[in-house]
């Protein structure tokens, strides 16, 4: 449990810095798995350059 609250606080914490998101991906509506988890990505952001990375 505490590992989870420190990955959400992280999350949270990079979120609101802009420096980074993660998210959820879901099967759409009439996908097989639709509405299941189905994994996670995320985004690293550098403002400096302007990019963006997995």
């Amino acid at each position: 449990m505490n590992e989870t609250k420190t990955f959400i606080d992280e999350t949270e914490r990079k979120w609101d810095a802009r420096e980074s998101l993660k998210y959820i991906i879901r099967p759409k509506d009439g996908e097989e798995g639709s509405g299941e988890f189905a994994g996670g990505t995320g985004l690293k952001l550098d403002w400096r350059r302007r990019t963006g990375t997995q």
